[in-house]
Order: C-alpha cells, then structure tokens, then sequence
C-alpha cells in the first residue's frame, strides 16, 4: 500500500471521494487546455520510475515539492499528526495512461520519490483529441 493510499484510508469514505474527485476535475481543466478530454480513468498503483514527469528543473523541484517532501517523511516518521495536513497532497497523481507522463501531479511525484517511496497512487487517465 502507498503512502498516499494509507493516508487517504484514514479519513472518511465522502473525504477521501472528495479528493479523487478535486483530482480529477484537474486533469480534465488541464487536459482541456491542450485540447484533450478525458474519456476514462482507473486508480490504479504503479513504480514510480514509470512515471514520467511533465515539468522539469525549478518547475518540479522547487519550495512546494521540497514541502511536500517533509510532510511525506513526517508522516512516514510518524511525527505528523493526520489531522494537521493538507489532504490534496496525497491525491492520486493524474497521468496520461497512453505516454505516461504527468498530467496533475509534479510535485507530489518529487516528493514521493524523493521520500523513498517506490511506488504511486495513481490516476491513470485515457484521453482523446477534442
């Protein structure tokens, strides 16, 4: 089990459904700005070496990314408290199934494999040309 996933089982089924829908309401808003639609998905697990992420240099390591890297390593740790973290971070990361690359989630993917992590909770996204 993930990270992600062990955090999102504990909060509420309405939460943690909340989440996975934010996520996927942002594929499709990034999706739709470069002319694609969204025409299925499944969540799904993966290696996070099969992601392939879509920003690069200061846009994927940067402040944020470096955050996420210590709430993930304190949670791992066990020195943060569930209830004092920002849930988005531990979203399903959206990726396009077809060139698996990132379609939502760049700095989760740093953090993740920056903490370690070997695998991802992922949304594995089938697109279509609009």
């Amino acid at each position: 089990m993930t990270l992600q996933e062990k955090i999102l089982n504990q909060i509420s089924e309405k939460r943690k459904d909340d989440l996975i829908r934010s996520q996927i309401n942002n594929a499709k808003s990034i999706l739709a700005r470069n002319n694609l639609e969204l025409t299925s998905y499944i969540l799904d697990v993966i290696s996070i070496n099969e992601i392939i992420p879509s920003q690069y240099n200061e846009d994927y390591e940067n402040e944020s990314s470096k955050y996420d890297v210590g709430v993930f390593l304190g949670v791992i740790k066990g020195i943060i408290d569930i209830n004092s973290l920002r849930l988005e971070t531990f979203r399903p990361i959206a990726v396009n199934k077809s060139t698996m690359k990132i379609i939502d989630g760049n700095h989760r993917h740093y953090a993740l494999k920056t903490s370690g992590e070997t695998k991802a909770y992922v949304l594995l996204c089938e697109t279509q040309n609009i």
